[in-house]
Protein backbone atom coordinates (compact mmCIF):
# COMPACT_ATOMS: atom_id res chain seq x y z
CA UNK A 1 0.00 0.00 0.00
CA UNK A 2 2.52 2.48 1.06
CA UNK A 3 4.55 1.49 -2.20
CA UNK A 4 1.35 2.58 -4.13
CA UNK A 5 1.53 5.95 -2.29
CA UNK A 6 4.57 6.58 -3.50
CA UNK A 7 4.27 6.15 -6.45
CA UNK A 8 1.83 8.60 -6.97
CA UNK A 9 2.66 12.34 -8.16
CA UNK A 10 2.75 15.30 -5.48
CA UNK A 11 0.62 16.53 -7.63
CA UNK A 12 -2.41 14.05 -7.26
CA UNK A 13 -1.52 13.18 -3.82
CA UNK A 14 -1.96 17.03 -3.03
CA UNK A 15 -5.10 16.63 -5.47
CA UNK A 16 -6.28 14.23 -3.09
CA UNK A 17 -6.35 16.51 -0.16
CA UNK A 18 -8.24 19.17 -2.56
CA UNK A 19 -11.10 17.17 -2.75
CA UNK A 20 -11.14 15.47 -0.03
CA UNK A 21 -11.13 19.00 1.73
CA UNK A 22 -13.60 20.37 -0.03
CA UNK A 23 -15.68 17.53 0.37
CA UNK A 24 -15.67 18.05 4.20
CA UNK A 25 -16.45 21.63 3.44
CA UNK A 26 -19.37 21.15 1.53
CA UNK A 27 -20.79 18.79 4.04
CA UNK A 28 -20.56 20.56 6.99
CA UNK A 29 -22.09 23.65 5.27
CA UNK A 30 -24.67 22.47 2.25
CA UNK A 31 -26.11 19.61 4.16
CA UNK A 32 -26.98 21.60 7.06
CA UNK A 33 -28.27 24.93 5.50
CA UNK A 34 -31.68 23.60 5.85
CA UNK A 35 -32.01 23.47 9.40
CA UNK A 36 -29.98 26.55 10.02
CA UNK A 37 -32.38 28.41 8.07
CA UNK A 38 -35.10 27.23 10.09
CA UNK A 39 -33.48 27.52 13.28
CA UNK A 40 -31.83 30.75 13.10
CA UNK A 41 -33.89 32.43 10.98
CA UNK A 42 -37.23 31.22 11.47
CA UNK A 43 -38.30 30.62 7.98
CA UNK A 44 -41.18 30.33 6.62
CA UNK A 45 -42.21 27.91 3.48
CA UNK A 46 -42.25 31.19 0.93
CA UNK A 47 -38.63 32.48 2.40
CA UNK A 48 -37.69 28.88 1.89
CA UNK A 49 -38.50 28.82 -1.74
CA UNK A 50 -36.79 32.47 -2.12
CA UNK A 51 -33.59 31.31 -0.33
CA UNK A 52 -33.06 28.65 -3.39
CA UNK A 53 -32.39 31.45 -5.81
CA UNK A 54 -29.26 33.18 -4.48
CA UNK A 55 -28.46 29.58 -3.54
CA UNK A 56 -28.55 28.23 -6.99
CA UNK A 57 -28.05 31.64 -9.21
CA UNK A 58 -24.30 30.69 -9.00
CA UNK A 59 -24.74 27.39 -11.13
CA UNK A 60 -26.39 29.72 -13.64
CA UNK A 61 -23.74 31.97 -14.00
CA UNK A 62 -21.00 29.51 -13.44
CA UNK A 63 -20.67 28.59 -17.61
CA UNK A 64 -20.10 32.88 -17.76
CA UNK A 65 -18.04 33.15 -14.43
CA UNK A 66 -15.43 30.37 -15.81
CA UNK A 67 -15.48 31.73 -18.88
CA UNK A 68 -14.77 35.23 -18.35
CA UNK A 69 -12.12 33.86 -15.46
CA UNK A 70 -10.84 31.14 -18.12
CA UNK A 71 -7.82 32.80 -19.09
CA UNK A 72 -6.13 32.36 -15.43
CA UNK A 73 -6.59 28.65 -15.85
CA UNK A 74 -8.00 26.22 -13.82
CA UNK A 75 -5.96 25.96 -10.58
CA UNK A 76 -6.28 29.73 -10.38
CA UNK A 77 -10.04 30.07 -10.78
CA UNK A 78 -10.43 26.78 -8.33
CA UNK A 79 -8.23 29.14 -5.88
CA UNK A 80 -11.03 31.76 -6.73
CA UNK A 81 -13.84 29.23 -5.68
CA UNK A 82 -12.48 28.02 -2.30
CA UNK A 83 -12.40 31.48 -1.50
CA UNK A 84 -15.36 32.36 -2.07
CA UNK A 85 -16.29 29.25 -0.33
CA UNK A 86 -14.44 30.32 2.89
CA UNK A 87 -15.75 34.04 2.63
CA UNK A 88 -19.19 32.98 2.42
CA UNK A 89 -19.25 30.23 4.95
CA UNK A 90 -17.38 32.20 7.43
CA UNK A 91 -19.21 35.33 7.90
CA UNK A 92 -22.36 32.68 8.45
CA UNK A 93 -20.45 30.82 11.05
CA UNK A 94 -18.76 34.20 12.83
CA UNK A 95 -22.17 36.59 12.45
CA UNK A 96 -26.16 35.73 12.53
CA UNK A 97 -26.37 38.58 9.45
CA UNK A 98 -30.08 39.86 8.66
CA UNK A 99 -31.98 37.50 6.52
CA UNK A 100 -30.89 39.85 3.36
CA UNK A 101 -27.32 39.55 4.19
CA UNK A 102 -27.40 35.96 4.87
CA UNK A 103 -28.65 35.62 1.42
CA UNK A 104 -25.56 37.58 -0.37
CA UNK A 105 -23.10 35.35 2.14
CA UNK A 106 -25.35 32.19 1.20
CA UNK A 107 -24.52 33.29 -2.51
CA UNK A 108 -20.73 33.76 -2.55
CA UNK A 109 -20.28 30.74 -0.38
CA UNK A 110 -22.46 28.79 -3.53
CA UNK A 111 -20.88 30.61 -6.11
CA UNK A 112 -17.23 28.71 -4.64
CA UNK A 113 -18.93 25.78 -4.54
CA UNK A 114 -20.18 25.92 -8.04
CA UNK A 115 -17.46 27.06 -9.23
CA UNK A 116 -15.49 24.29 -8.12
CA UNK A 117 -17.76 22.01 -9.65
CA UNK A 118 -16.96 21.72 -12.66
CA UNK A 119 -13.04 22.25 -12.52
CA UNK A 120 -12.50 19.43 -10.07
CA UNK A 121 -13.20 17.09 -13.07
CA UNK A 122 -11.15 18.81 -15.58
CA UNK A 123 -8.10 19.10 -13.28
CA UNK A 124 -8.33 16.12 -11.96
CA UNK A 125 -8.13 14.78 -16.31
CA UNK A 126 -5.48 16.93 -16.63
CA UNK A 127 -3.35 15.52 -13.86
CA UNK A 128 -4.40 11.60 -14.26
CA UNK A 129 -1.52 9.77 -16.32
CA UNK A 130 -2.71 9.36 -20.25
CA UNK A 131 -3.63 5.73 -19.88
CA UNK A 132 -4.90 6.02 -15.66
CA UNK A 133 -7.93 8.46 -16.38
CA UNK A 134 -11.10 6.69 -16.18
CA UNK A 135 -8.77 4.40 -13.22
CA UNK A 136 -8.19 8.19 -11.44
CA UNK A 137 -11.36 9.57 -12.00
CA UNK A 138 -12.80 6.90 -10.23
CA UNK A 139 -10.34 6.86 -7.64
CA UNK A 140 -11.27 10.51 -7.30
CA UNK A 141 -15.19 10.06 -6.99
CA UNK A 142 -14.26 7.67 -4.28
CA UNK A 143 -12.28 9.85 -2.04
CA UNK A 144 -15.11 12.39 -2.65
CA UNK A 145 -17.88 10.22 -1.29
CA UNK A 146 -15.66 8.87 1.79
CA UNK A 147 -15.09 12.32 3.06
CA UNK A 148 -18.72 13.28 2.20
CA UNK A 149 -19.56 10.47 4.41
CA UNK A 150 -17.12 11.52 6.91
CA UNK A 151 -18.07 15.24 7.13
CA UNK A 152 -22.15 13.51 7.68
CA UNK A 153 -20.76 11.89 10.59
CA UNK A 154 -19.06 14.76 12.09
CA UNK A 155 -22.72 16.24 11.78
CA UNK A 156 -24.60 13.95 12.41
CA UNK A 157 -22.25 13.48 15.82
CA UNK A 158 -21.45 16.83 16.08
CA UNK A 159 -24.92 18.69 16.32
CA UNK A 160 -25.83 14.61 18.76
CA UNK A 161 -23.09 15.54 21.34
CA UNK A 162 -23.70 19.49 21.54
CA UNK A 163 -19.97 19.99 19.63
CA UNK A 164 -22.48 21.76 16.84
CA UNK A 165 -25.37 23.92 17.66
CA UNK A 166 -27.09 27.18 15.76
CA UNK A 167 -27.96 28.87 19.05
CA UNK A 168 -24.65 30.07 19.84
CA UNK A 169 -23.67 33.56 18.43
CA UNK A 170 -21.15 31.61 16.38
CA UNK A 171 -21.94 28.68 14.33
CA UNK A 172 -18.82 26.67 15.06
CA UNK A 173 -19.43 24.04 12.23
CA UNK A 174 -19.48 27.03 9.14
CA UNK A 175 -16.14 27.53 11.20
CA UNK A 176 -14.88 24.18 10.95
CA UNK A 177 -16.15 23.91 7.11
CA UNK A 178 -14.28 27.51 6.55
CA UNK A 179 -11.08 25.70 7.63
CA UNK A 180 -11.66 22.64 5.43
CA UNK A 181 -11.97 24.83 2.21
CA UNK A 182 -8.78 27.15 3.99
CA UNK A 183 -6.59 23.84 3.80
CA UNK A 184 -8.17 22.95 0.11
Amino acid sequence: MIRKIRQISPEILMFFVLISAVAIGNGLSDGVYSNYYKEVYQVTAFQRGFIEFPRELPGLLCALIIGILGFLGDLRVALIAQIFAIVGVSMLGLFTPSFAVMLIFLFINSMGMHLFMPLQDAIGMSLAEPNQIGRRMGQFSSVRAAFGLLAALLVFFGFRTGLFTFNTSVKWIFIVSAGAFGCA
